[in-house]
Formats: C-alpha cells, structure tokens, sequence
C-alpha cells in the first residue's frame, strides 16, 4: 500500500497503527474509526496515565497496546500514522519502513484531505499568538475561518465544516514538521532561535523549520521575519513568492514595516499606510494619525445621543446603531394638500438641521440633498440650511420613517 496521494487511500477494512495517544493520536483514531479501518493504538505510557485520553476512545472499536511500543503492531500494519513528539527511531518504525509500510503524520493527512487554502506559522516563539491574531483579522474581515494545530485544538474532526473557500489557519510547530511531505499555501516563519536543543542538534532544528516553506509551489506566498538574521538567511531558498514583515523602517521587498509609528504596506511600486494607528516600538506609546479633514469621523461616545427607549420613534438609522444622529420629530404645522399634487412632505419637521435626519439615507452620509446642501455653501463654510433641495429630492429625503 505505498501510494503517492494519502487522498486515494482507502482505509475501510485495512488495519492502520496510530502511535501516540495524545491530541493528535485522539484525533486520528475518530477519523479512521470512522472510515471503517481496524486501529490499533500503541503507547509506551501505560493505561493509568492515559486514563483521559483512553476514556476519550472507549466508545470505538479500536485495540489498545499500551505500556510499550511493540514492534509487531507496526510491521503487521498497513499504515502507520505517528504523532507530534514520537520519537522517529523507535525500533517498530524502522521496522515498517523496511517493511514498505507507509508511515504518516496526522498533520500530513489533514493536509491531503483539507479543500481550503492553508496558512501554517512556525517559529521559536510567538506561535501561538500569531495564530491567534490571524484567525481574528479573518473574522474581522468577514472571511471564513478555521483555527487549530499546534494549540489543542484536533484537525481531522473538522475537516466536515471546512470549505474550498475556508481559510484554514495553523500551529505547525518542529516536531510536526519532521515528517512534512507537504507546506501550506502560505508559509510564515516568525524566528529561529536556538531551543530543543536537548533532542535535536542546531542543523537538524533550523532544517525541520525548512520543511515550513520547503515544499511550496512558485505560485505559493513564504512570510518571514526580516528582524531575525536566521529567518532573513533562510528566505532566499523559498521557492514561493517572499513576503517580509518587520518593526524596522525598510524591508527588501514586499511587505509590511513600520515608519514613524505606522504601519505600510508594500506591493511592487505600491506603497501607503495599512492601518491608522500602532503601537511605536521606540516611543513605547501609541502614536494616532491625525484625522483628515475629508474624511468624516464619528463623533466621540460621550457626545452621542442616547439611544430611545420608545423604537417607534427612532429613525431607521438609529435603529442600526447610529445613535448619534437626531431622532425624527413631529410636524410642528399642518399643511394643505393640493388637488394636483401632494404637499411638500419637507415642511414643517422642527429645526432645519435635524428634520433631514429622518431617513436612512442623511444618516448613512449618503444623502444627496446633504451634498447638495454642502455645495451651496459659501467661501467662509456658512451653512445654507435654509436653501430647499431640488424637487426630485424632496420627497425621497425628507419622508418621516414608517411607524
């Protein structure tokens, strides 16, 4: 069974060796449980530590060998899937290499099997938190977005709510990468800095973190830290298109940096601000863009009108959150109908400021009779409230909302 794609493989029927009873382990035996294979799950620990993770596993057919690694469930297997921190050299696993047993990584089969675009971060800190920034900018821009990896969170079980267009954000951290056949869409690479150096020598620890980029296509993205001399060493052998990202004032090519306490982006010859404020690394303060004078901000929180309690009275806009803009009010007179046409709807609204309030429109800014208004205004900005809007207006713009 030593087939390229782990997509083409079948596991009804087939007798399969999960090593390694943690998150991942957990996560793979429900997905080959499910897909009809015969598990077998070994685990040097024995039963009483594992009592957690075992009563997670109780309800499936699965056979457990624990308190030892024996060499028999994995030369007899048809796969093997091996978890994070399993040592590689473990005497059963050489053997199923010889053998020509494949042996796999959870993270490698979520790989085959994910349909959406994958952004994998690693590093030797600041992974999680990465991670987490990136799920919430997802969200905040309204995208899709799955979480997981490296930080609790199983992969497989998820793999049912995941879509072609679901970003898929992960954790991927050294001891994942050992057996990578594959790298996400979307490599970063915070830093490598000396750690784990009690397993794995210097060499072997900054090449386990190459396996992030290694595998990209020339169509795929590499992210890396320009601030970090190893990171900055090792982007010229990504195959994919660079990305940097720093706290400095330039970077080589695209990406992001900082200048004067603001973050900018840069594309090829475009180059502009990417956010209003930031936190200045030198300053220790956070240092605010001024507002421009064509923009129009919103007013402070303490300035805003409280919302009403009455919602019969409020107009649309507030009742989608813009509280700060004046509430309808009443006719103050009553006009005549005229037997040709109906009455200006415009007349009579309290003050002229705020009767224009009354529909969505005005409090979008969008209204049209608002920019006709600021364009009759005089050189010394004088208001002309008093000015009418243009019939083809009237009506559209000053109706009192529905009650």
């Amino acid at each position: 069974m030593n087939l390229d794609r782990l997509s083409d493989l079948d596991f009804a029927d087939k007798r399969v060796t999960v090593v390694g009873l943690g998150v991942e382990g957990v996560d793979t035996v429900r997905y080959l449980a499910s897909r009809g294979a015969e598990v077998t799950v070994s685990d040097a620990q024995p039963r009483k530590r594992l009592a957690a993770r075992v009563r997670q596993v109780a309800d499936l057919p699965v056979r457990l060998s624990l308190g030892g690694n024996d060499p028999r469930t994995m030369r007899n297997a048809d796969a093997v899937f091996v978890s994070q921190g399993v040592p590689l050299d473990l005497p059963g696993l050489e053997e199923a290499r010889r053998g020509g047993v494949p042996v796999w990584s959870m993270l490698t089969l979520f790989m085959e099997l994910c349909p959406g675009p994958i952004v994998g971060v690693t590093g030797s800190s600041g992974k999680t938190t990465t991670t987490a920034l990136l799920g919430e900018m997802f969200r905040a821009d309204e995208k899709p977005v799955f979480v997981g990896g490296n930080i609790g969170i199983g992969l497989l079980d998820h793999l049912p709510e995941i879509r072609a267009y679901t970003w898929v954000v992960l954790e991927v951290s050294h001891t994942q990468l050992q057996m990578a056949s594959r790298s996400p869409h979307v490599a970063c690479l915070l830093n490598v800095t000396p750690n784990h150096l009690d397993r794995f020598s210097w060499e072997r620890y900054v090449d386990l973190k190459r396996n992030i980029y290694r595998f990209q296509a020339p169509d795929d993205v590499a992210v890396f830290g320009y601030d970090d001399a190893e990171a900055r060493a090792m982007a010229a052998q990504a195959p994919g298109t660079r990305v940097w990202f720093s706290l400095g004032a330039e970077i080589p090519g695209d990406g992001v940096y900082v200048r004067n306490g603001e973050a900018r982006f840069r594309r090829g010859r475009y180059d502009s601000r990417s956010s209003r404020w930031m936190p200045s690394a030198c300053a220790g303060r956070t240092t605010a863009r001024t507002p421009s004078p064509r923009r129009r901000w919103p007013a402070p929180a303490a300035s805003r009108r409280a919302p009403s309690p009455r919602p019969s009275n409020r107009s649309p806009a507030c009742r989608t959150g813009w509280s700060a803009w004046p509430r309808w009010t009443a006719p103050t007179t009553t006009t005549t109908a005229s037997p040709r046409r109906r009455s200006a709807p415009w007349r009579g609204y309290g003050r002229s400021r705020s009767r224009w309030c009354c529909c969505w429109a005005a409090a979008t800014s969008i209204c049209p009779w608002k920019s006709w208004r600021r364009r009759r205004r005089g050189a010394a900005g004088r208001s002309s409230c008093s000015a009418r809007p243009p019939r083809s207006w009237r009506r559209r713009c000053a109706r009192p909302p529905p009650d």
